[in-house]
C-alpha cells in the first residue's frame, strides 16, 4: 500500500502517515521500493489498526497525530 492509500483507507493525510512513520514506534515499517517509491504490507497496516482500534488505551484518531507532533 501506498501511503496514500493508507491515508484514504484511514481518513487522514499523507502527512499524517508519515508522521507516524517516524513518531509511532509500533507503526509498520515501510519496504523501500526505489528512491522514490515505498510501499507498506497491507497485512501489516492492517493489524496495526485493529490492534489501535481494539486497545482501549490509545484511540486512533487524527487527534493522535496532533498529539505526536507536540
Amino acid at each position: 500500500m501506498s501511503a496514500g492509500q493508507i491515508a484514504d483507507c484511514l481518513g487522514v493525510s499523507t502527512g499524517t502517515v508519515w508522521l507516524w512513520c517516524r513518531t509511532v514506534p509500533d507503526f509498520p515499517k515501510p519496504i523501500r521500493i526505489s528512491a522514490r517509491c515505498t510501499r507498506w504490507v497491507k497485512s501489516d497496516v492492517d493489524a496495526w489498526f485493529e490492534s489501535r482500534r481494539s486497545g482501549t488505551e490509545a484511540k486512533f484518531s487524527k487527534e493522535t497525530a496532533n498529539e505526536a507532533q507536540n
